[in-house]
């Protein structure tokens, strides 16, 4: 898998699901956590000093991954 240059969290009825997405949109995997707090800890224990500060990204954006990469 490649080293995600984007990470996404997605809270849906199931889970909450950490994406992780590369500058071309290529998804490098995803995992299933029980809250977005379960996900912000494996992505710090992950991704370490590399994980930059999380964005809250507006209800009304179709894409998050574009959202962020632009």
């Amino acid at each position: 898998m490649p080293w995600p240059d984007v990470l996404v969290i997605e809270i849906h009825d199931d889970g909450t699901f950490l994406y992780g997405f590369t500058k071309d949109m290529q998804c490098s995997g995803d995992t299933w956590h029980e809250s977005d707090k379960e996900a912000k800890q494996q992505a710090a224990f992950d991704y370490g000093d590399f994980l930059g500060e999380w964005i809250e990204v507006p209800t009304d954006v179709d894409d998050p991954v574009r959202f962020v990469l632009t």
